[in-house]
Formats: structure tokens, C-alpha cells, sequence
């Protein structure tokens, strides 16, 4: 599943209806944004028996701001009593989920960290922080204005230019 935004660039809405993610994802082999391709992952994990929670996130932005609220959704998957988080709708992110501890820095440089004066935690790489996250669950039409946003507002990173980044076999 490639991380995409053609879509936007073409006009075409995205709708936060599952069957409606799952036909673009799966039956006609396209790539997404963070709400298709982790709502799409999500429903994967459920349909494999796994407990995944919505989380709303805000992606790190320059001179140590974030985006808005429901910016981007990352999933929370646990399993046997063990939390973990889960995102294949980043661009480029890690490939591994990441055991839901602090400061547990992973192979590939990602770690995450609960800053104390937040009731938040951080999704950091190498020190920068790349969004940061509540455990409070959501569902999926929580993100529509984010959604939204993303599609039609000037300060959308989605509407700057058009993109397309998949994995290769290696991960890289």
C-alpha cells in the first residue's frame, strides 16, 4: 500500500466510509493517506482477531509547534496485554511497531517519549519529534474535519505537491 495523495491533487474526495477505503485499497490496488491506509490496516488487524484503537495525532511542525488535532490517525494494537503502536499511513515512518513504553529507542532510530508537562505522548526520530498522540480512543469519523483539511486548506503539506512513496521488499 503506497502512502498517496493523488486523489487530492485530482480532485476526487476522500470519504471516510470503510467500504469506501477498502474498495480504493483493496479491490482496485491504490495507495492513501493516513485515514485510508490505517483505517484500511486497521480493519485487517480486526478481521486477523487483534484490538485496534484509533488514536488521534498532531504531526510536528517547524519551530516546535503542531499541526491540528485529528491531523493524522495512528492505531493503537494490543496483544496479549501488551500495547503497541502501529502506523503504515506516515509516508516514511517506521516499519516495526513500536512497543507503546517510553524511551525504548528502536532499530530503525524512532522512539517514543511522554514529555511531562503533557498529557501526550511524542513519536520522535533521532531526537525530532514527528507527531505526538493521546491514548483516548476515536473512531473514524472523528477525523473528517482533519480529513477535510487536508484536501482543501492552503496549509495542507498534502496540497504542496503531489506524492507517491512506497516500501520495497527490503523496507527501504
Amino acid at each position: 500500500m503506497p502512502f498517496e495523495n493523488l486523489d487530492v491533487h485530482r480532485g476526487v474526495a476522500i470519504v471516510l466510509d470503510q467500504p469506501a477505503i477498502l474498495d480504493k485499497i483493496v479491490r482496485r490496488r491504490r495507495g492513501g493517506f493516513c485515514y485510508e491506509l490505517n483505517s484500511a490496516f486497521a480493519w485487517l488487524l480486526r478481521e486477523l482477531g487483534f484490538d485496534v484503537t484509533f488514536l488521534s495525532a498532531e504531526v510536528a511542525r517547524l519551530g516546535g509547534r503542531f499541526d491540528l488535532p485529528f491531523g493524522h490517525l495512528t492505531l493503537r494494537v494490543d496483544i496479549d496485554g501488551r500495547s503497541w503502536l502501529a502506523d503504515v499511513g506516515f509516508g516514511e515512518s517506521f516499519i516495526q511497531p513500536l512497543p507503546l513504553l517510553p524511551d525504548r529507542p528502536s532499530d530503525e532510530g524512532y522512539c517514543l517519549r511522554r514529555p511531562p508537562h503533557e498529557d501526550a505522548w511524542h513519536l520522535e526520530k533521532d531526537g525530532e519529534a514527528i507527531y505526538r498522540f493521546t491514548l483516548e480512543p476515536r473512531r473514524l469519523a472523528d477525523f473528517e474535519a482533519g480529513c477535510h483539511h487536508h484536501q482543501t486548506s492552503p496549509e495542507s503539506p498534502l496540497l504542496k505537491k503531489s506524492l507517491r512513496r512506497a516500501r520495497l521488499p527490503t523496507g527501504a
